[in-house]
């Protein structure tokens, strides 16, 4: 009989350091934020999911996520920071059944503009007897940008709705390769990829394609920034969301370019 004790006490303590070791690698951690822009004070939600692909049931298991500095959490949600110093992290736990998954969504916000990054997260499972618990690193990458509000009272609409100056038609001198219009005889100065073959074929002479003027209207805003001072900073960066945002109603094409960026 001891020697049986002795063999199934064996058999249990092999089982438990392989279990402690090899099924945190296999529970499948995935983190996401939805999007990648928000706006300051925007409620977001960070979804947090964990799945067992193997037939063992995990018994224990919980997740160690750092937040990033400036990330504001929403409801009623206790930080778990106590345990682990002073910087804030998501404290998730629950035990997962063979083959299944489990989803965690917490609502948060961000009030300063910036670039917000959530590096990675650590994963502690316990075993099956319950006597110890192991633990592995679970990389995340993800990223958050939020943009500057617009800026408030800010007169440089004026400056913008006549942009093009006081001409009659607002077209520029450039053609439209897509937009065809008419034909006409070819006189030795258009480029061969301006000939129509189709008619030229049809009229038994050469025949290229009339264009059509491009009303597409496209603008570049350059954003430079030689300040020291937080609050002018801040604000050219009201002013250049404010004038993104006037071409987006207008639906103009445009494209942002920063100087200086902090």
């Amino acid at each position: 009989m001891p020697i049986v004790l002795i063999i199934v006490a064996g058999i249990l303590f092999i089982a438990q350091r392989g279990y402690r070791r090899h099924i945190l690698r296999r529970v499948s951690y995935a983190f996401s934020t939805g999007r990648v822009l928000f706006a300051q004070e925007e409620p977001f939600q960070l979804i947090t999911t964990l799945a067992n692909p193997t037939r063992l049931f995990i018994p224990y298991i919980h997740t160690r996520e750092p937040l990033p500095e400036g990330v504001k959490l929403l409801g009623d949600y206790r930080l778990g920071s106590a345990e682990y110093g002073t910087e804030a992290r998501l404290i998730h736990k629950a035990y997962l059944l063979p083959r299944s998954a489990v989803t965690c969504r917490v609502s948060a916000c961000v009030e300063k503009r910036g670039q917000y990054i959530f590096s990675h997260a650590w994963l502690h499972g316990g075993d099956f007897l319950g006597l110890s618990e192991g633990m592995e690193k679970a990389p995340r990458n993800t990223e958050i940008v939020v943009y500057p509000n617009p800026a408030d009272n800010a007169n440089i609409k004026p400056s913008l709705d006549n942009f093009l100056g006081d001409i009659s038609v607002r077209r520029f001198i450039l053609h439209d390769p897509m937009l065809t219009t008419s034909y006409r005889e070819y006189t030795g100065r258009e480029p061969l990829k301006s000939i129509s073959w189709l008619h030229t074929a049809r009229l038994h002479k050469p025949m290229v394609k009339v264009f059509d003027y491009t009303a597409e209207i496209s603008v570049s805003i350059l954003v430079n920034i030689d300040a020291e001072n937080e609050e002018n900073i801040e604000r050219c960066y009201a002013l250049a969301h404010t004038v993104c945002k006037y071409m987006e109603e207008a639906k103009i094409n445009y494209d942002v370019r920063c100087e200086g960026w902090k």
